[in-house]
């Protein structure tokens, strides 16, 4: 192997370009832009003092529905309406993911799209359509919106470096 390092230098380095200008010429960047609902407590409701076994499997089960409910048809739909999208409900209830945030009662919902500022503004309406949904669905108070989803600057994918990394290393071994 040492008599042949500058070969091997060599492939590796090529493929390390390669590799770059494929993700740079083929594949479409995406960005993702997330937004955060809380569980919304009653208006007259207090904090408990403690919290029990009970209160914390409740709670993953609401926030089991809460995510059911994001990506329920009828919210896809309404979504796709009131922002006049041209897309299948399908396509669009793929690029939704709802997960908790730390075991709390926070949701976090986020939309991949290839476009940054329509990904914002989808995950927006849908934070504000599964809102209305949830409080309708639950009879509850609506969910509070933590925080709205900006435009992000960088794309999501496709990561380069790792990438470039990934084809690099690959081809050191076949080189080799």
């Amino acid at each position: 192997f040492w008599h042949r390092k500058v070969q091997i230098i060599l492939i590796v380095l090529i493929f390390m370009v390669i590799g770059v200008a494929y993700t740079a010429c083929f594949v479409t960047p995406k960005y993702t832009s997330s937004t955060t609902l809380v569980l919304a407590a009653g208006k007259d409701s207090t904090l408990p003092t403690s919290i029990t076994t009970t209160d914390v499997n409740l709670n993953s089960k609401l926030i089991s529905t809460y995510r059911e409910i994001a990506t329920s048809d009828k919210v896809v739909r309404k979504v796709i309406n009131n922002l006049g999208l041209d897309i299948s409900d399908q396509v669009l209830k793929n690029s939704i993911t709802v997960k908790v945030v730390a075991d709390s009662e926070v949701i976090k919902i986020s939309v991949t799209n290839r476009n940054s500022e329509i990904a914002a503004k989808i995950a927006n309406e849908l934070a504000d359509v599964t809102a209305e949904r949830v409080a309708y669905v639950m009879s509850s108070d609506k969910p509070k919106v933590v925080e709205e989803a900006v435009v992000p600057k960088y794309p999501s994918s496709p990561n380069t470096k790792k990438n470039t990394a990934m084809g690099g290393l690959a081809f050191a071994f076949v080189a080799a």
